[in-house]
């Protein structure tokens, strides 16, 4: 369908851009007209139209940079797919160009990306694309009216964090504070089927190192000298920390983020 939308978009993309031509040229009655202004017009009216084809018009083909995968988990009662076996509307941000509407999984057994195109059909199945992570800088899945935002980041190799490159979903960012989910599953065998274990795990980093979430001590600790105004934060709040939900972490690190802001940290 979107094939069809690009004959009259340029069509009338072009007519604009030679009536802004024609129209610049009767500024020259004499017929005295700079060619290299109207080159340079052109130029500039040719970049505005891929600009616009990239903003509007581009197709998912356009990401379409890495290799077919079948499924493998298809025997198992388990699935290393984010949040359900189903494909997932999207967003992807690829090269600094956002694409919408796009359907998606995340296997969190390998860290890939599948790209579902649906736009063809090869053997009764969508293909099914993994894509290659260098060039994807985040994405975005949308699950029962829920904004989840994943982001490829990586980590120096002399840093001590132990955290390995990788999408990981942001779910808050202070301004001390980051709060991240590796989403991960770990494979084991039942009844001579491969299953998948869903294993999160939760990171905060406060300035520039990541502390993965254990227990209650752990977590605590992780704030040095300001260990024992969280403690009683979270006493006061209720917030027991190996049952705790993402609201309620980001609930103690807005808390931490806002006695910095107000001067009251000295770290």
């Amino acid at each position: 369908m979107m094939k069809f939308i690009y004959p009259p978009l340029f069509l009338l993309l072009s007519i604009h851009c030679s009536g802004q031509v024609f129209d610049q040229q009767k500024k020259y009655p004499n017929g005295d007209t700079n060619k290299k202004n109207d080159l340079q017009f052109v130029t500039l009216q040719t970049d505005y139209i891929t600009k616009l084809y990239y903003q509007v018009i581009a197709t998912p083909k356009d990401i379409i940079n890495g290799k077919e995968c079948l499924p493998y988990s298809f025997r198992s009662k388990t699935t290393p797919m984010f949040y359900s076996r189903e494909k997932l509307n999207a967003t992807l941000n690829v090269n600094n160009r956002l694409y919408k509407n796009i359907k998606l999984q995340y296997d969190t057994f390998k860290d890939d990306l599948i790209y579902i195109d649906t736009n063809r059909i090869i053997n009764f199945e969508f293909p099914r694309i993994a894509l290659n992570k260098d060039i994807i800088e985040g994405f975005s899945l949308y699950i029962n009216g829920d904004i989840i935002n994943f982001k490829h980041l990586r980590f120096p190799e002399s840093s001590d964090k132990k955290l390995v490159d990788g999408f990981y979903e942001v779910v808050y960012e202070g301004s001390s504070t980051r709060f991240i989910i590796k989403h991960r599953s770990t494979l084991y065998n039942k009844e001579g089927l491969n299953e998948y274990k869903y294993s999160p795990e939760r990171y905060v980093s406060i300035g520039e190192k990541y502390y993965k979430i254990r227990n209650k001590k752990n977590f605590i600790l992780m704030f040095g000298n300001h260990s024992q105004e969280i403690k009683e934060f979270l006493r006061k709040a209720e917030i027991r920390i190996k049952k705790a939900g993402k609201d309620q972490i980001i609930e103690v690190l807005k808390y931490y983020d806002s006695l910095k802001e107000s001067g009251r940290l000295t770290r």
